[in-house]
């Protein structure tokens, strides 16, 4: 009882008073657990601990909106309030038993610890999670909901792992994962002269199920080096300031290395002045986006919006042939102006506003 009124005192701060009770969906009361209130607007946080028929009270909090969150149930937050109002004071918090996965990241063969391993989990819901594996190479993600769902671990020079898990409401499911070491790709970055290219992006595309897209930058000498790389055919994406983008088709057997060189051209730009047709006057906050393809098979190359002189400029493109599509005017839309783009120049055009693209 001590200890336990200890907690209840904790749930002081300055401001409004908080309170309510907290129950699961079969309306039962969620006693002795603790409840957080958070309020991201003051940056600061409380708790207390439900009484057995699951009421809780914070004596203040901080004016404005605050979050209350009950641990190991979900929703997270379980409820958003206003501090400020009557109804803050009896609030009616509905949560379920939230599920977890425990486990353990280790190298395949030594079974050694892998520390700093991301771990992200999609819960029954569709919802991501993640965190990191400790010094041990444990890890625990909680708040998540109860049936199937996928993980995936992902560490520096070691492939990717999948695991796919069922989450129960009532202990924690087993997520301990082996990572094998993966193969690394490495090469250099050049310009269209041959020169290597420092700070240049490049990105492996993975399956989004096996964790994205790393990406690494070069160095002073253009140099890259991505480890982990998993068995499979990937995509290679390679950007920098001042160039077009790149990108080329790797295989590996998640072994051997791969050496992979990479040259991206320069990058050629389209810009302009968008006004209205009736009296010329300039289009300053206009959305301005070039794209390439047809019909819904559109792809985005670029975007800005026009300066207070009607101006703008999209850079770093390959040459190719593309269309400028213009929306202004709390919608009114341009329709779509074919244009083409050298390498290195700049292609200057004047689109104007007119009535008939008016949209309902």
């Amino acid at each position: 009882r001590f200890f336990y009124a200890i907690d209840r005192a904790r749930a002081t701060t300055d401001g409004a008073p908080v309170g309510g009770v907290g129950r699961d969906t079969g309306d039962y009361p969620v006693a002795r657990e603790t409840v957080a209130l958070s309020s991201a607007e003051a940056g600061t946080s409380a708790a207390t601990t439900t009484w057995y028929d699951g009421s809780f009270r914070f004596w203040g909090a901080p004016n404005g909106e605050v979050a209350l969150t009950i641990d190991g149930y979900r929703p997270e937050p379980a409820a958003t309030v206003d501090s400020g109002e009557t109804e803050a004071e009896d609030v009616d918090v509905v949560v379920e038993r939230a599920g977890e996965v425990d486990g353990v990241i280790t190298a395949a063969g030594s079974g050694d610890p892998v520390a700093g391993a991301v771990i992200t989990a999609t819960d029954g819901d569709g919802e991501l999670r993640a965190t990191a594996s400790d010094d041990d190479g444990a890890y625990r993600l909680g708040g998540l909901a109860p049936g199937g769902g996928g993980i995936v671990a992902t560490a520096t020079d070691f492939a990717p792992a999948t695991l796919t898990v069922t989450v129960p409401a009532d202990s924690p499911a087993d997520g301990d994962i082996e990572l094998a070491p993966g193969a690394r790709l490495t090469g250099t970055v050049r310009d269209a002269g041959g020169e290597p290219v420092a700070d240049a992006k490049v990105e492996l595309q993975l399956d989004l199920e096996l964790g994205g897209a790393p990406s690494v930058l070069t160095d002073t000498d253009g140099a890259y080096e991505i480890g982990g790389v998993p068995a499979g055919t990937w995509i290679v994406r390679t950007s920098a300031a001042g160039h077009a983008p790149a990108e080329t088709s790797i295989t590996s057997d998640g072994v051997a290395g791969v050496g992979l060189d990479l040259v991206l051209p320069d990058g050629g730009a389209v810009q302009g002045v968008v006004t209205r047709a009736d009296d010329s006057s300039v289009i300053e906050d206009a959305s301005v986006v070039l794209v390439s393809g047809v019909g819904e098979e559109l792809d985005v190359h670029g975007e800005t919006v026009t300066d207070e002189a009607g101006s703008f400029r999209i850079a770093d493109v390959a040459p190719g042939d593309y269309r400028v599509a213009v929306a202004a005017d709390a919608g009114l839309v341009l329709d779509f102006s074919g244009v083409q783009i050298g390498s290195s120049i700049a292609s200057t055009a004047i689109w104007q506003s007119h009535e008939r693209w008016q949209q309902s």
